[in-house]
């Protein structure tokens, strides 16, 4: 084997060993990241389903504990007396205290049965106002004409809950507390007169929240969106609070899981709506705590890979002695070979595109745009059946288009803005046989280079013409946009004379343009000329003709 080693350019024996290396790796890296993200997309629909069912529960309880609240209220506001005191004047103060003593029994008992309440306000168009408390007193010296919270109770017409407020125009220390705002109905003429402002103290929305969520994974907690007050068992820092406003404004959505970013973690968060509006119930949880045993597989993963690579250099050795012995056969098989390399040339895309494909499938299912998806789903279904069809690599220029249309249409789906393309092709030139792949190539790495998403429709133009001039046809693929660089014409073109250094890095990290050019000498012969240049304008311009002698219509 030593002799067999030292027989070979040393150069020869690395890349034979990185040959080996990357068929043993990638295989099992696809298989390794695709079962990373499997993991990590259970482990999260499985957090967001649990988490959905801890912010609906939380949710009941507080939209429960509210609705007895206001159901409380019922027999108070359809009280004889109560309906009346809403159409006494406000400075006739003795009929006022005669409807006040009758419909007061009906308040203590609310009162009592329900300590979360700090007290009971009524307001009314008449200018009015009564407060009611075992707890409190009111100040009736109070501005209560620039307060906020009666400003918007006098503007309501159903049921809500306040943002987070102090209770200023109590006696005493003010408390935080969330009212529940309950417009009154005049029975006799339907009208909206009246306003009780019910103040349940924050903390009994505390209690609730952490009777109903004990992990220590996340915590749950009350958002308001108007305001962005938040009520949580412990306090978040400036930064997660915005962060968290942000997401969820952004998100728009209740019920939806949300993922979101915070001083270097990642959180997911459901929000949850619940009656009377005004809140949501929001469930925050760490993206560690969801996916701490996805890591610690991943650390198996990675050590499996780094036997694996040892297993290859074992393999790699007695591989390089057979060498001669391979080089034999492959001589001896040369046409089929090249048939062989002809196809391998032209699948080479297929990877880098279906996985720009999937990305693009799922953004959109993220955003769930149905039509989309379906839309995307069948043009990559037709493209990957055109490029498994049985025909040795060889296709019609009409089919070549079409492929190239559903590509375009995949771009759109991608980055959010159409791109025409204008053909310029003879009609008697559409069943010609060609070549598998010879347009796009060039498509793509015109909107790769020469569009960005920032262009205006003017701005951006693709343009293809095909003719046939004796015995030659003709292909020119030209792109308005951003030109070519210099250097990069420089290298193509010199690629394109046969004078491509295989150890110019450039032409590793350039496959596309590099694997047409091969694919058409291989396909064509030598007689294929090619040419990259600038337009006058900005813009990019690739020509090049094959013999038309060896096309069959």
């Amino acid at each position: 084997m030593r002799s067999s080693l030292r027989a070979l350019p040393l150069s020869l024996k690395y890349k034979i060993l990185v040959i080996v290396l990357i068929i043993t790796i990638i295989p099992i890296l696809l298989a390794s990241l695709s079962w990373h993200y499997q993991m990590v997309r259970s482990s999260l629909l499985h957090s967001s389903a649990v988490s959905s069912e801890f912010a609906r529960y939380a949710a009941r309880e507080v939209s429960q504990s509210v609705q007895e609240i206001n159901q409380s209220l019922d027999p108070l506001v359809i009280d004889s007396s109560f309906q009346k005191y809403m159409t006494i004047p406000k400075d006739d103060i003795v009929s006022q205290a005669g409807s006040i003593l009758t419909f007061r029994p009906k308040i203590d008992p609310l009162l009592q049965s329900h300590p979360e309440i700090e007290g009971i306000i009524y307001i009314d168009k008449e200018g009015k106002i009564l407060y009611n408390s075992n707890q409190k007193s009111m100040n009736y010296n109070y501005d209560f004409a620039s307060d906020p919270l009666f400003k918007k109770a006098a503007s309501m017409y159903k049921p809500v809950l306040s943002q987070l407020h102090q209770t200023l125009y109590t006696l005493g220390s003010p408390q935080e507390s969330i009212s529940l705002i309950r417009p009154i109905t005049y029975l006799i003429s339907g009208e909206i007169n009246a306003w009780l402002i019910v103040d349940i103290k924050a903390e009994h929305f505390r209690s609730l929240m952490n009777g109903a969520y004990e992990s220590g994974d996340g915590q749950i907690l009350l958002y308001h969106p108007a305001s962005g007050n938040v009520i949580s068992k412990q306090p978040l820092s400036g930064e997660l609070h915005n962060a968290l406003e942000l997401a969820l404004h952004k998100g728009g959505v209740p019920n939806e899981e949300l993922l979101f970013e915070s001083e270097g973690e990642h959180f997911e968060v459901i929000a949850q709506e619940f009656v009377p509006a005004g809140w949501q119930m929001v469930l925050l949880t760490p993206f560690d705590a969801i996916t701490q045993g996805v890591k610690e597989s991943r650390l198996w993963s990675l050590l499996i890979a780094f036997l694996s690579i040892i297993a290859a250099c074992f393999i790699a050795f007695p591989l390089i002695s057979g060498l001669r012995r391979v080089e034999h056969q492959l001589y001896a098989s040369k046409v089929k070979e090249k048939e062989k390399e002809l196809l391998l040339l032209q699948a080479q895309t297929n990877p880098h595109f279906l996985f720009n494909t999937l990305e693009t499938i799922e953004s959109l299912a993220m955003k769930r745009n149905g039509e989309a998806v379906r839309s995307v789903v069948q043009s990559v279904s037709r493209m990957m059946r055109y490029n498994a069809k049985s025909d040795h690599g060889w296709s019609t220029l009409r089919e070549e288009m079409t492929f190239v249309t559903h590509f375009l249409k995949i771009h759109r789906y991608r980055n959010g803005e159409e791109v025409a393309c204008d053909w310029e092709v003879s009609p008697d030139l559409l069943d010609l046989s060609v070549m598998k792949l010879i347009i796009q190539p060039f498509i793509e790495n015109a909107l790769k280079y020469g569009w960005t998403p920032v262009m205006k429709a003017d701005d951006f133009k693709l343009t293809v013409r095909i003719h046939r001039q004796e015995t030659w046809l003709f292909f020119r693929i030209a792109n308005t946009g951003n030109p070519i660089m210099d250097t990069d014409l420089e290298k193509i073109n010199k690629m394109t004379r046969g004078e491509m250094d295989d150890d110019d890095p450039y032409f590793h990290q350039h496959t596309g343009i590099s694997n047409v050019y091969q694919r058409l000498v291989l396909s064509y012969g030598d007689s294929v000329l090619m040419n990259y240049s600038k337009l006058p304008e900005l813009g990019t311009i690739v020509e090049f003709q094959i013999p038309f002698g060896t096309l069959t219509s």
